[in-house]
C-alpha cells in the first residue's frame, strides 16, 4: 500500500478518516489509510432494522433453533472451559455481574472446566468450581499450589504437589500428593488410594464411584463459516469506501472507524498496531486470518456492539486492549476453524470468545473480562479470567436466511 504525503500532522494513531472528502483533503499523514463515504449506486446499502437492533446473531451449526443470546449462554457455562489439555503457569478466576456493578476481584463463581490433562505449573487459584473429566487426571507440578474455592471434581488420579479446596472434593482416581487440604467431605471409590506425604487436613470422607459430567459443550458449534461467507457476499464495505484487502499489509499505526454496519476483510496484517473504534452495531468477518506486529486495540463506543468472526490463525505481537471491560458481552469473538490464538504482548480480552478448535498460548500476562472456549491452553505466565455473569442474559436472535 502506498503511502500518502499530506501537510497536517496527526496523533500517534494513523487516522482512517470516515468523513467529507474536504477533510480528507485537509490532513493525513504517511501511515494512514484515507476511506471516504460513498455515493450512488456504489454505496451498499446499511440495514436499518439491524442498526436498531441488539445482541448477537449466530446461530448454531447443529441446530438453527440454538441462536443468538441463548446459544452464547449455552456455549460459555463458565468461566474456561477447555476441552482438550490445560498447562502452564498461574491461573486465577474469579467472577462478578457487569449489569449490576463494575468488576471487583473475590466472586466465587468462576468456575473451570477441562476436558483433557490439567497440568498446574504454578499457582493456580480458581474463584469457583474445577471441573476435570480426563482419564489422566490432575498433576500440580512441584513448589506449586492448587486451589478451588468451590468445589472440585476430578475424574481420573491428583497427583504432585499441594491441592486445597475450601469445598468438596470428588476424585475418582489414587491420590498421591504432598499437602492435601479438604474442609469439606472428600469423596474417593472404595478400592482407590490416598497417599499424602506431607500435611493432610480432610474434614470429612465418604467412599463411593465418582464420575464427573463433561462441563463443556465441545459437541456443539458456533456456525461462524456462513457468517463469513454471508459478509463476503453481501456487506457495507463500498459504504465507506472500503476494499476487502484494505488491512492487508498495512503500514504503520492505523485506526479505521466502523460505524453500525456489516464489514468484511480478506485479512488483516500489518507491523504497525491496528485500532478497530467500533461506533454502532458491527458484523465484522476477517476469512484469513488476523497477524499484527504491533498492538491491537478495539474500542467500543456507548451502545456500540461488535460481533468478530474469525477464519485463520491470530497472532499479536503487542498488547490487546479489547473490548470494554465494564461491559463484556458487546464484544463476541467467533474464531471459527482449528487454527490458534497467539499472544505474545499481554493486555487485557474483554469478549465472549468462543474457539472451541483453537488453542490459545500466552507468553506475557493477560486478564480476560467475560468467558471463553477453547480447544486447549497454554500459559507461559499468567492467565487471570474474570467471568461475567451478564452474559447468561444476552438478547439477540438468528441470523436472516
Amino acid at each position: 500500500m502506498r503511502p500518502r504525503q499530506r501537510p497536517c500532522a496527526l496523533p500517534r494513531w494513523g487516522v482512517l478518516c470516515v468523513a467529507a472528502l474536504a477533510l480528507l483533503a485537509a490532513c493525513a499523514q504517511d501511515d494512514a489509510v484515507a476511506v471516504r463515504r460513498c455515493s450512488g449506486s456504489d454505496c451498499a446499502p446499511v440495514d436499518p432494522a439491524f442498526c436498531s437492533g441488539s445482541g448477537p446473531v449466530i446461530r448454531a451449526a447443529q441446530d438453527a433453533s440454538r441462536c443468538g443470546g441463548a446459544l452464547l449462554a449455552q456455549l460459555l457455562p463458565m468461566a474456561l472451559c477447555s476441552c482438550s489439555d490445560v498447562q502452564g503457569g498461574d491461573l486465577q478466576s474469579d467472577s462478578f455481574d457487569s449489569m449490576l456493578a463494575p468488576y471487583a476481584s473475590g466472586g466465587t463463581r468462576g468456575d473451570i472446566g477441562v476436558q483433557g490433562l490439567l497440568r498446574a505449573e504454578r499457582s493456580w487459584d480458581i474463584g469457583g468450581a474445577l471441573f476435570s473429566t480426563a482419564a489422566a487426571g490432575v498433576l500440580v507440578q512441584a513448589q506449586a499450589v492448587l486451589r478451588t474455592q468451590g468445589a472440585l471434581q476430578v475424574q481420573g488420579p491428583l497427583s504432585g504437589a499441594a491441592v486445597i479446596t475450601h469445598s468438596d472434593a470428588s476424585v475418582g482416581g489414587a491420590i498421591q500428593l504432598v499437602d492435601l487440604r479438604v474442609d469439606g467431605t472428600l469423596t474417593t471409590p472404595a478400592m482407590s488410594s490416598v497417599v499424602v506425604s506431607g500435611q493432610k487436613q480432610v474434614a470429612f470422607t465418604a467412599q463411593q464411584d465418582v464420575t464427573v459430567a463433561a462441563p463443556c459443550p465441545c459437541e456443539l458449534d458456533p456456525y461462524v463459516s456462513g457468517p463469513i461467507n454471508d459478509l463476503q457476499a453481501r456487506n457495507d464495505n463500498a459504504s465507506l469506501g472500503l476494499s476487502s484487502q484494505q488491512l492487508e499489509l498495512y503500514r504503520g499505526d492505523v485506526q479505521l472507524d466502523l460505524p453500525c454496519g456489516r464489514y468484511y476483510f480478506s485479512r488483516m496484517a500489518g507491523a504497525g498496531s491496528l485500532r478497530l473504534r467500533i461506533l454502532g452495531r458491527v458484523e465484522l468477518a476477517v476469512a484469513g486470518g488476523i497477524e499484527i506486529g504491533g498492538g491491537w486495540t478495539v474500542s467500543l463506543e456507548p451502545s456500540a456492539e461488535l460481533d468478530l468472526y474469525v477464519h485463520g490463525d491470530v497472532a499479536v505481537a503487542g498488547p490487546l486492549a479489547l473490548g470494554d471491560p465494564a461491559a463484556p458481552p458487546r464484544l463476541r469473538w467467533f474464531p471459527g476453524g482449528v487454527d490458534a490464538l497467539s499472544f505474545s504482548g499481554g493486555g487485557y480480552l474483554s469478549a465472549a470468545l468462543l474457539g472451541r478448535r483453537r488453542a490459545w498460548m500466552s507468553s506475557t500476562p493477560m486478564d480476560v473480562y467475560g468467558a471463553v472456549v477453547v480447544d486447549s491452553l497454554q500459559i507461559n505466565t499468567s492467565l487471570r479470567v474474570h467471568r461475567d455473569l451478564s452474559l447468561q442474559r444476552l438478547g439477540g436472535g438468528c441470523r436472516t436466511p
